[in-house]
């Protein structure tokens, strides 16, 4: 049974242990350990806490988490695929190189102040349910195969992040920044972009619809393949330098979209690109 330490207390390290369901109590407070190749696989927490642990490679595959938190702790290579997350916060702490690969369930789970580079969101089926990104900062991480209805990202920096194979409708960008990030076969449905910056951004093969809503957004730099922006939601919207493939870059100074002749992109596959350029390429045609 793990006991809790008190602040003043060195770290307490566990190294190549497996914990199992009666290692933790209920309502238990964890605070400073250090955990390196340690197994949690199929095991049961319910509302434990975890304040200034680090968990490197550790492995929660399959584990069912209920009203747990993690308050300043640092993730580093760990599995946390074919997991049950119910009533989940992570929060002020790193990940890096994580796993959250063909979750069962992710209801009600928060990251929140959390900086999370290379890691993995794939095949998981979030349908209604509340997943939160709050205050984080994102880079290099995948969202792939991914059911995300109901998923909000709020005062978040995204770079280099891909989302493929992702419905996202009804989930939402608040506040955030994203840049040099791609979408590819997104459905965005009735997705809302509220005060979010889309920089030197693409998306191919994306839907929108005309229930997508974008709200005091500035657009800069963004590449369209096979994807059309509808006049309803461009409406309104910052529109600065945009390119379409095979189209030369416009000047780089971010104002608000000037009516301009457009270029025939160089494949028919191109549409629109912007407000103005999105009329004139759906009342006169590409062909």
């Amino acid at each position: 049974m793990l006991v809790p330490f008190t602040s003043k207390q060195p770290p307490t390290e566990y190294y190549k242990t497996t914990f199992t369901d009666n290692s933790f109590e209920v309502r238990s407070f964890i605070n400073n350990h250090n955990f390196v190749d340690c197994i949690f696989i199929d095991i049961t927490l319910t509302d434990v806490t975890f304040n200034k642990c680090t968990f490197t490679r550790c492995s929660f595959k399959g584990a069912c988490l209920y009203s747990t938190e993690f308050y300043d702790c640092t993730f580093s290579g760990c599995d946390m695929s074919h997991g049950v997350y119910v009533s989940v916060i992570f929060e002020d702490g790193t990940m890096e190189k994580m796993d959250f690969s063909n979750m069962y369930t992710m209801s009600d789970v928060e990251f929140k102040m959390i900086e999370i580079s290379q890691s993995w969101f794939l095949h998981v089926q979030v349908d209604g349910d509340v997943v939160k990104f709050a205050q984080c900062k994102m880079e290099f991480c995948t969202f792939q195969d991914y059911l995300l209805k109901g998923f909000t990202f709020d005062k978040c920096t995204l770079w280099k992040l891909l989302f493929e194979l992702c419905d996202i409708d009804k989930s939402s960008f608040m506040d955030s920044y994203i840049k040099d990030c791609r979408f590819t076969n997104v459905t965005f449905g009735s997705m809302i972009f509220d005060t979010t910056p889309i920089i030197n951004t693409t998306f191919n093969l994306c839907s929108f619809s005309k229930d997508t809503k974008l709200r005091n957004i500035t657009i800069t730099d963004i590449t369209l393949s096979d994807t059309v922006l509808p006049l309803e939601i461009t409406v309104g919207v910052m529109i600065a330098p945009l390119i379409a493939l095979g189209q030369s870059p416009a000047p780089t100074a971010t104002t608000a979209y000037q009516p301009r002749t457009p270029q025939r992109p160089a494949k028919p596959n191109i549409t629109s690109v912007g407000m103005n350029m999105a009329y004139r390429f759906i009342t006169k045609g590409v062909k």
